[in-house]
């Protein structure tokens, strides 16, 4: 055991802030080689509803993000640097404690702290304030600069780096929501724009007979644009890119070293639905036996898959037991105190499945659901209908 001489000069130095190291940090600092790069990189997080004047800061690696929460506590705690005295300080043997060594180093105290950084694991958060949308138009980008006062991201690096999040995650969720490349701008296609991609790429798979569960890039881009005049064509090969990473699932076969994609067909049945619920169910709520005629009514001819209601959570509330409506989450408060009353309004109680789509982007501090939605509301857990040995939880409001 090392014995050491503890020394004390403090003053109050702010700019030491202490973090504490969870094992997953950890690994991430270990496996970096050099000193100067520890694998993790600070960035803020917007923060909506009440404390919307602040921002969070948050910690990411290559692929996790934590958020950074001040924990106050009344402990002493020193921050010292090894220090070494003009004269070589020799202590009494009664106050060694029973060790016979002199000690062997000086340690100076040169500051206090009263709290530190706990992190916690949660969701990056893809920012989208400066990514233009796309509708098509072949001079798409053109016109970009020549207003001083909007500024568009231009590249895929540059989405990262004004993110929270770590690039594994924001990669992911840029290819969720369709995310593109146009004439060298990164963009979101608009909604309709996107069906219509999802369209031809279907069509044109089904009518070339090819294995849904086996797609190639090129072979899918051929076989879209070989009846489109290439001067008019808006489905370009990133354009189809695109439709394959947000509607299916990419993986490469080692014996050929090719990247392959295969669709999946509830994603695509839930777009197919929240269109569906865009043309049948925003002005009125609905049947659910009319709407799920209606529903497949929207898919091409001869796609196979199946649909059920609850694709569509996070998209509809139930005003009755055998109706939907649609609801738009963009159109919902970002006070969480207010969006409960809203989500209130539409519907007394909640299954706690139907409403998590609609307050999860709200938990910001990456608390438990549960824990979160009790904040705000209460839960219970009551018999399922038709079968009292299973239980679902409801959520109503205070």
């Amino acid at each position: 055991m090392t014995v050491v001489n503890l020394h004390s000069k403090l003053t109050l130095d702010s700019t030491y802030k202490l973090i504490q190291l969870t094992p997953d940090l950890l690994k991430v600092i270990e496996k970096n080689d050099s000193n100067l790069d520890t694998g993790l990189e600070f960035k803020t997080l917007d923060v909506t509803g009440e404390n919307k004047h602040k921002s969070e800061v948050v910690l990411c690696s290559s692929d996790k993000t934590w958020i950074l929460r001040q924990k106050n506590h009344s402990n002493t705690v020193l921050l010292m640097k090894e220090y070494k005295p003009e004269k070589k300080v020799d202590v009494p043997e009664h106050l060694l404690f029973g060790y016979k060594e002199q000690p062997s180093l000086d340690l100076m105290g040169f500051s206090t702290t009263t709290y530190e950084y706990e992190t916690n694991l949660i969701q990056g958060k893809i920012n989208l304030d400066m990514v233009p949308f796309y509708d098509g138009e072949l001079n798409f980008g053109q016109n970009f600069g020549q207003d001083a006062k909007t500024v568009y991201l231009r590249t895929i690096d540059e989405l990262v780096k004004n993110s929270a999040s770590s690039k594994e995650e924001c990669l992911k969720e840029w290819h969720k929501i369709g995310g593109c490349i146009i004439n060298g701008y990164i963009c979101l296609p608009s909604d309709d724009f996107m069906s219509q991609a999802l369209n031809v790429t279907l069509v044109s798979i089904l009518g070339g007979s090819l294995d849904m569960s086996k797609l190639t890039l090129d072979e899918t881009y051929k076989l879209v644009t070989d009846d489109i005049d290439e001067e008019y064509n808006p489905y370009t090969l990133e354009v189809i890119r695109t439709v394959l990473n947000k509607f299916g699932t990419k993986f490469t076969k080692e014996e050929d070293d090719v990247e392959y994609w295969e669709l999946n067909k509830q994603v695509i049945a839930k777009w197919y639905g929240k269109q569906a619920l865009n043309k049948y169910a925003r002005q009125h709520s609905v049947a659910i036996d009319e709407f799920l005629i209606n529903w497949k009514s929207m898919f091409p001819p001869f796609f196979p898959c199946d649909i059920d209601i609850n694709m569509l959570r996070g998209l509809i509330y139930r005003p009755t037991d055998d109706s939907i409506r649609y609801i738009s989450r963009a159109t919902l408060p970002m006070e969480p105190k207010d969006r409960f009353k809203v989500l209130f309004n539409l519907q007394n109680n909640w299954l706690l499945e139907d409403m998590a789509p609609f307050v999860e982007e709200l938990n910001t501090r990456g608390l438990k659901l549960d824990n979160f939605i009790m904040k705000y509301a209460r839960r219970r857990r009551v018999p399922v209908p038709g079968d009292r040995r299973k239980t679902q939880i409801i959520v109503s409001s205070r």
